[in-house]
């Protein structure tokens, strides 16, 4: 069942892929809205990385996901009051009592689908979504999918 976060993610994303900033090399994107990221081992894929946030931020973020962006790679982290607070983040759920049987996926899927599945079943984390190089979204909560 989605909650309200899933359905603000899902806007979010719907309008990053409307957004006239969109590259046409987009390189897929991942975003992890959160309360709390104290669960999640976090690595800066890029250290020069610092917010300005000008745009709206479905906006900055289309326009940072483009392949020619020293950055695109990694996760945007977005807290819960809905303030864009990481960028380029490799993302390492921490796991305990994980089985891989837990997961269910019936075609090939990428690491940032994954990623965003696993990342949803942590304490703290409300929801998790991708958009695929293909502009497919996907939206994770609970480790399941949600939308």
């Amino acid at each position: 069942m989605e909650n309200s976060y899933s359905l603000k993610l899902l806007s979010l994303l719907n309008a990053i892929l409307n957004s006239k900033f969109l590259a046409k090399d987009f390189s897929g994107l991942g975003i992890i809205v959160y309360s709390d990221i104290r669960n999640l081992n976090l690595i800066s894929l890029c250290k020069e990385v610092a917010l300005d946030i000008d745009l709206n931020t479905h906006d900055y973020i289309a326009q940072k996901s483009s392949y020619e962006k020293l950055c695109h790679d990694g996760f945007f982290l977005i807290h819960e009051d809905w303030r864009v607070t990481h960028e380029s983040q490799y993302v390492l759920p921490k796991l305990d009592g994980f089985n891989d049987s837990d997961i269910h996926l019936s075609y090939p899927v990428g690491a940032r689908y994954v990623t965003a599945l696993l990342a949803s079943k942590i304490s703290g984390i409300l929801c998790s979504g991708t958009i695929g190089v293909a502009k497919n979204i996907n939206i994770f909560e609970f480790g399941n999918k949600a939308l």
